[in-house]
């Protein structure tokens, strides 16, 4: 009877050794031949040398299929199903080690390396969106990212996740001796995902500040804030936002977080920056400390004729500045040669989206030649401080009062 037995599994095993794609029945088919086996084995006292010599032949011709079974069906989840002990090595097939199996330590290392910075990439985005306040972007970013890692590392490092992304990886064809890399291969494909997705936050927070300087334009103060603020948590060398949260606090009048944002822009290397510090400077009627930043525009600032419409906005406000200076530090001459490059930036200005016309250089040349004890020209300017003014700015808002006040004497 036992050779009808071991009979029957060398043919059991040779439809699996011929199959190119075996099924989980031919599988069962072999293991629980080799179980009835075993059986008479155990059962049976007196068994000859040809038997158990054919039956070591046919077990190591079974143990070669340990790659293809492997491959198919996960051993583990049959054990479990019918407790099958130990001894019963059949149920225990390892594949046969392949040449990179050695390197496996070396990719599980990798892998866990890679999910360890995906998670902290994950913590990173995660707060800077959420710091800003929670949006539909900042909502789908968040947890699109979270979900992936998640499932990646479930599926790496945890025993139901592993089985899973085995499970996967077989009905895909992937062959055992491969997964370590290939699960390394995910966990790196998240990480590369993960660094694009940080390396675009800037763009994001662009967004933002094209949404922001709308809301600035129609002083929508709040949105308008709310968004700069998103924009550079996003991104916190965005010296434009901090520059631009500078102006609405100015029109806010809290001057101290006015200074604080230009400071920070011009940390950015933003030269327009310098150029805002300088401003409140002249406010406080402290021309020095305000030419000692116009020093810093007056070097980098570009002086060719290829100017585009921000090189010309940045030139006028430091040739206005330095004029404002040097009439506080009456120095008139001086004040007249910068404010009059001034306004020739001035008219090479646009009047719309952030380059509004403010007329200031016209509103300070005025008094520069009432200085001098030049009416006429005084009055001359004094009309194109009314015409060109913009009360957005206190000052200029300001200098017409005394511009009306004093073509109304001129008048008389």
């Amino acid at each position: 009877m036992l050779n009808k037995v071991i009979q029957l599994y060398e043919e059991e095993l040779a439809v699996l050794e011929k199959s190119t794609k075996v099924s989980e029945e031919q599988i069962l088919r072999v293991l629980t031949q080799r179980d009835r086996v075993h059986k008479f084995l155990r059962d049976t006292s007196d068994i000859s040398e040809h038997i158990l010599i054919k039956l070591f032949f046919l077990d190591t011709r079974l143990k070669k299929q340990a790659n293809k079974i492997n491959q198919q069906i996960q051993l583990a989840d049959w054990r479990a199903s019918l407790e099958v002990p130990t001894t019963f090595w059949w149920w225990f097939l390892q594949d046969e080690n392949h040449r990179l199996d050695q390197f496996d330590w070396l990719w599980n290392a990798l892998t866990i390396a890679s999910l360890t910075a995906s998670v902290s990439l994950v913590v990173d985005i995660s707060t800077r969106f959420l710091s800003g306040g929670t949006s539909l972007i900042s909502s789908f970013a968040i947890i699109s990212q979270s979900v992936l890692t998640l499932l990646t590392a479930g599926g790496v490092l945890t025993q139901a996740g592993r089985i899973g992304v085995e499970k996967l990886l077989l009905s895909v064809g992937i062959k055992t001796d491969l997964w370590q890399e290939t699960k390394l291969g995910i966990s790196a494909l998240l990480l590369f995902s993960l660094i694009i997705f940080k390396v675009s936050l800037p763009k994001i927070a662009e967004k933002y500040n094209q949404q922001a300087l709308i809301d600035y334009e129609t002083q929508n103060w709040d949105n308008a804030i709310s968004n700069y603020q998103k924009s550079i948590n996003l991104d916190a060398d965005n010296a434009k936002a901090h520059r631009q949260l500078g102006l609405i606090y100015e029109q806010l009048q809290d001057l101290d977080k006015a200074q604080s944002e230009y400071r920070l822009a011009a940390q950015g290397n933003l030269l327009i920056a310098y150029s805002d510090l300088a401003r409140l400077y002249l406010l406080q009627n402290k021309p020095a400390e305000a030419v000692s930043l116009l020093y810093v525009v007056q070097t980098q600032a570009k002086a060719d004729q290829k100017l585009t419409v921000e090189d010309n906005f940045l030139l006028y406000n430091l040739h206005k500045n330095l004029g404002w200076a040097r009439f506080q530090q009456q120095r008139y001459a001086e004040a007249q040669e910068e404010l009059e490059k001034a306004i020739a930036f001035h008219k090479k200005l646009p009047s719309v989206n952030n380059y509004k016309k403010n007329g200031a250089a016209y509103c300070l040349l005025a008094q520069v030649f009432e200085n001098l004890k030049n009416l006429e020209k005084a009055n001359i300017q004094w009309e194109l401080c009314i015409a060109n003014g913009n009360n957005r700015l206190p000052e200029v808002d300001g200098w017409k009062a005394i511009a009306r006040q004093r073509l109304k004497l001129g008048a008389r």
